[in-house]
């Protein structure tokens, strides 16, 4: 077996953190060559003799907590083919598996590699997520500048094929694991502040202040240059986020006070069909999501066991259509969060096997104290209130890689070095 072989097969995981924070499309090439490279390397172990040596049990290099994620994900994969038998439009539920098939994909593939090369792999796939990330904001950056659209500096205009929430849990996240020890870094870091800042995501404004106050606290005795520049990009969301706002804080407070959403879709239902402009005016992202949050927890008081794994879309219509949520109704809303999409989907089991799933891993991260693993936990819980994380692959792969990852670095276990140190 050749020494080219195996030191290929060390690096996919860094392939793969490279291209997740890239391109949507690019970690999918990744994880198919991935497992192409699986393939050829057992197939080289089966006609060579020689030994190809093991690292030791994956349950070593994972610990409890990402043994309990990683079969977690297994489990959420057949509970979602387990949907399928109750589903009415077949076709679109054999469409979602497919989309969900990283959460059956990613554990393997890690169990696989820390099987037989231990740690080696996603020790660099922590700097490899981070210059993905660098790689995106320069390329986002330079795109704006030489466009010449205003639309190009904020939103969905500047995170470019990501959805800005998405690409801001991203940057939360790579912002925490980047290296204070150069000074480029430290710039970057303020970088990645001004850049969540013109995202303009209501959610990402509010995790990455906390996240990164949170490190900045943990780590102002230790590295007075990290807190400094985590403080300072807090600084340059705030101030870019100001900027980049056009109203969306506005439009937030008005719908987050009760009633907004009765008094929305009564007004609407009482109105003539509005066009693209006038739905945008009235409602918004903020009031089309609590509209979604509303027709998704009707469902579920109507659907003990869920509607199935392909029927939310629809049923969710149906029910916007009742309570006359034209917005909703026109963007085919999904139910926007994580946790009731599960719900919509497979009723209170559904929801159960999520938040044991979830809060499982936390909570034995916690007891291994796993600190930055508890804290992405976090930032991916509260980013999945507003979200529907496991519905596109620029949400499945981040969750399940980027996760097991953290779960192998902190592993409390000897043979593992801890991210800390």
């Amino acid at each position: 077996m050749s020494f080219r072989m195996h030191k290929w097969m060390a690096w996919m995981p860094a392939l793969t953190a490279l291209a997740i924070p890239m391109h949507p499309r690019l970690s999918s090439i990744t994880l198919l060559l991935w497992v192409l490279s699986v393939v050829a390397f057992e197939a080289s172990v089966v006609f060579s003799d020689e030994s190809p040596g093991l690292r030791g049990s994956s349950s070593v290099f994972l610990g409890r907590s990402g043994r309990w994620f990683a079969w977690g994900g297994v489990g959420l994969y057949l509970l979602y083919g387990l949907g399928l038998f109750w589903t009415e439009r077949m076709e679109v539920g054999r469409f979602a598996m497919e989309g969900k098939f990283s959460l059956l994909l990613i554990p393997l593939l890690t169990m696989h590699h820390v099987g037989r090369w231990g740690r080696e792999g996603f020790a660099k796939a922590r700097q490899a997520f981070w210059l993905g990330l660098i790689g995106f904001v320069l390329w986002r950056a330079s795109f704006a500048l030489f466009s010449g659209e205003d639309g190009a500096w904020r939103y969905d205009g500047l995170a470019g094929p990501f959805h800005p929430t998405y690409m801001g849990m991203y940057l939360t996240l790579g912002v925490i694991l980047s290296s204070s020890k150069k000074r480029w870094n430290r710039v970057m870091v303020c970088l990645a502040g001004v850049f969540v800042g013109l995202l303009a995501s209501k959610a990402a404004w509010l995790v990455a202040t906390c996240a990164w106050g949170a490190e900045a606290l943990r780590s102002r005795k230790m590295e007075t240059s990290r807190a400094l520049s985590l403080f300072a990009a807090i600084v340059l969301l705030v101030a870019s986020g100001t900027i980049a706002d056009e109203g969306r804080m506005d439009e937030f407070r008005t719908y987050a006070m009760p009633g907004a959403v009765a008094e929305q879709a009564e007004e609407s239902a009482s109105t003539a069909l509005l066009d693209s402009s006038q739905l945008n005016e009235k409602t918004g992202s903020s009031g089309g999501r609590m509209q979604a949050w509303k027709a998704s927890v009707a469902i579920m008081q109507t659907h003990a066991i869920g509607v199935g794994t392909g029927d939310v879309t629809d049923e969710l219509c149906s029910e916007y259509e009742r309570l006359g949520a034209r917005y909703a109704l026109k963007k085919r809303m999904n139910p926007h969060s994580v946790w009731l999409q599960l719900g919509v989907s497979h009723g209170v089991l559904g929801l159960a096997y999520l938040l044991i799933w979830i809060g499982g891993t936390a909570f034995l991260a916690a007891r291994s104290r796993q600190w930055i693993l508890v804290l992405w936990l976090g930032i991916w819980a509260v980013n999945g209130s507003v979200e529907s994380l496991l519905e596109l692959q620029q949400g499945v792969v981040p969750t399940m890689f980027l996760t097991l990852m953290l779960a192998v670095l902190t592993s409390p276990d000897r043979a593992v070095d801890s991210l800390d140190a």
